[in-house]
């Protein structure tokens, strides 16, 4: 268990602009050791979702994959030139740590780094609490209640910032941002991985395309979750998210390059973006992805001519056309 220690508290409270407490104070010992400026529960709810309050443990074990994002954060530090050696005493916030399949990570990777798991869910990071468990790497992982739109850090707090798939979550990313350009150290990087509209579009047509086809015989569960895949990437295109809708929805984004771009600069920082895919089908391979933490299917659930069309979308690029499109990517931001 991780025990709440007067160390801990004040080495974030020097870099929080805000009193903090700690939420197992009322005797909650799950909570014990997570700290909080103290949200009410209108403003929780007005960003968490219930599949990371009442559902919880079914969206960590379907989603939990510590390898896939040790991977993912390897390359991008790679990319981005950021060698964990080089910064043994590095200050590291991540925001929507979940139950952790970015922490566990960052961790191992940055042995001697002071890291910082945040979510507006303390259910989460009561989950997160328990995988650190009584691991030495948990003296050195703060974990805080955190809005990802209210980064009240003081100035250059941070040598770096991770977000895995958190951003398409937000109401408003760019607060997002503009927090992470004020609280980055000179040098400092923000790296996040998002979904991006371009990829996701073309799936969705093609999808459909699926579902057009005369004399389509698909699983209803799959042709269900075909058309509200479509109708969901049609809804999130965009910038405008003042419709009511959007305070229900879970995914709210699919990003462009163009939305970063735009952002990195009026902040003054640098702005790269790769894709998460390789350029052998990538479509093809994002749908058997889909099914499988969609509907718990392997690729037999879609009939072999169905996949024969997902398979010309992939043939009618180049492999030059097919490294710019996104449907994953990682974000790689430096403020100089």
């Amino acid at each position: 268990m991780i025990e709440t220690t007067t160390a801990a508290i004040s080495f974030w409270q020097e870099r929080y602009t805000r009193p903090l407490m700690d939420l197992g104070a009322a005797g909650d010992a799950n909570l014990q050791g997570i700290f909080s400026p103290g949200y009410d529960a209108t403003t929780v709810g007005q960003y968490v979702q219930a599949q990371f309050m009442q559902e919880a443990e079914g969206y960590v074990s379907r989603y939990a994959n510590t390898a896939y994002w040790h991977a993912l954060l390897v390359r991008a530090f790679e990319t981005a030139g950021l060698r964990p050696a080089e910064h043994p005493r590095g200050i590291i916030l991540d925001l929507g740590s979940g139950a952790g399949n970015t922490i566990l990570p960052l961790l191992e990777l940055f042995p001697s780094a002071q890291v910082l798991a945040s979510d507006l869910s303390a259910m989460m990071l009561a989950f997160l609490k328990r995988a650190l468990g009584r691991t030495q790497a948990a003296a050195r992982c703060g974990l805080l209640q955190l809005n990802a739109e209210a980064l009240d850090f003081h100035p250059a707090s941070f040598d770096l910032i991770t977000g895995g798939a958190v951003l398409h979550h937000l109401l408003h990313p760019d607060l997002t941002l503009a927090g992470c350009a004020r609280i980055l150290k000179p040098g400092g990087h923000a790296i996040f991985f998002e979904p991006f509209e371009n990829g996701n579009a073309l799936l969705a047509r093609v999808y459909a395309d699926i579902l057009r086809r005369p004399g389509a015989q698909l699983p209803p569960d799959v042709a269900s979750f075909f058309r509200h895949f479509a109708a969901d990437i049609n809804l999130r295109k965009g910038r405008d998210k003042r419709a009511p809708i959007f305070q229900k929805l879970d995914d709210k984004w699919c990003f462009t390059r163009r939305y970063f771009q735009e952002l990195a600069g009026q902040h003054g920082l640098s702005c790269t973006i790769y894709p998460l895919h390789t350029t052998e089908n990538p479509f093809e391979k994002q749908t058997e992805v889909y099914l499988r933490i969609g509907l718990g299917k392997d690729r037999t659930g879609l009939p072999d001519w169905a996949w024969e069309l997902i398979r010309e979308l992939d043939g009618a690029f180049s492999d030059d056309l097919k490294a710019d499109l996104l449907i994953e990517g990682c974000i790689i931001l430096r403020r100089p």
